[in-house]
């Protein structure tokens, strides 16, 4: 066999990121591969136990050429759509070698802060700009009220996150595979809660009454005019109905809240973790003593904390939220 047919020969058996599924050896490697992320502790609660998502984990990494335990790492899952963090896109970005390091320009003041992903396209040479980022625009989308939010106290890195992940997303998106950030999942699902459907009642209009034909006798309407007497007698007759009770809104809240926790997929202590890490609960606190304010408040947030319970691992202080 000369170097030519070696050469074509190695290359038609190179694994590519679908021969997974379309190769039984590499399924069976796969899968192997799979167990074995799935036993780690060191892997996050989305993965843990569940070998179907740690292959998938394995082809994600295998079409970008990265690390499949960074890949794991960085892999959230929000209402089951897999979603990235931002410092994982910058990362990709900057590894890529088709732009310069990702730089940030930082402009402004107060609701005007703005920050500018910017590079430049290394093949070209010119530079290339994301779209600005600003305070406002956080406010504005919602993302600066939330609930310990890091737009609060973190400002400027927050900027950065995000515009650094909307670079990525325009410049970069085979590197995005089509995912946002857990972020912006977080927002988008937020946003669409509140948005409720308005439905307006339309009245079906009356169906015109017959005209009577020629020469037929015309219908005379008995008591046409009510007579007074009777109208009154029968309005003192009239009993007005009992008020309905007004509904406790806590219950209302409590029970809402209780069937998302029971729905969810993440486990109950890790919401609990959660809740209390963000200062919804107290120390000793429970959900049934929490007031109407503040379960309707978790619920508010309920994607974010779902989120964060489902990843079950210690957050880091520089994580964007």
């Amino acid at each position: 066999m000369n170097e030519l047919t070696k050469e074509l020969t190695q290359s038609t058996e190179a694994p590519t990121a679908l021969s997974a599924y379309t190769n039984s050896d590499q399924f069976e490697l796969s899968q192997r591969a799979g167990k074995m992320l799935a036993a780690s502790d060191l892997v996050p609660q989305q993965f843990r136990g569940n070998v179907a998502n740690c292959i998938i984990g394995l082809n994600i990494a295998s079409r970008l050429g990265a690390d499949p335990f960074a890949v794991l790492q960085s892999l959230y899952i929000v209402h089951g759509r897999p979603a990235w963090s931002a410092q994982f896109l910058i990362a990709m970005v900057n590894a890529s070698g088709r732009f310069t390091p990702l730089q940030f320009r930082m402009t402004g003041q107060g609701d005007d802060l703005t920050c500018v992903a910017h590079a430049k396209d290394k093949e070209t040479g010119d530079p290339v700009e994301g779209p600005p980022i600003t305070i406002r625009m956080a406010k504005e989308e919602g993302w600066h009220g939330k609930n310990g939010s890091k737009w609060k106290t973190m400002p400027d890195l927050m900027l950065r996150y995000r515009a650094g992940a909307f670079f990525a997303r325009i410049y970069a998106p085979d590197l995005c595979l089509g995912m946002r950030t857990m972020e912006e999942e977080v927002d988008i699902r937020d946003a669409n809660a509140r948005e409720q459907p308005t439905f307006q009642k339309i009245n079906k209009p009356e169906k015109p009454k017959p005209e009577p034909k020629p020469g037929a006798p015309v219908p005379i309407e008995v008591n046409a005019a009510p007579d007074p007497i009777l109208s009154e007698v029968a309005e003192r007759a009239q009993t007005e109905p009992e008020p309905e009770p007004e509904p406790d809104e806590r219950q209302i809240a409590l029970g809402q809240l209780l069937e998302r926790i029971s729905d969810s997929a993440a486990d109950n202590g890790a919401i609990e973790t959660v809740l209390k890490r963000q200062g919804f609960l107290g120390a000793n606190g429970t959900i049934a003593r929490l007031g109407a304010a503040k379960l309707q408040e978790i619920l508010t947030n309920w994607l974010e904390v779902e989120a964060q319970a489902l990843n079950q691992r210690e957050p880091n202080p520089f994580d964007e939220q």
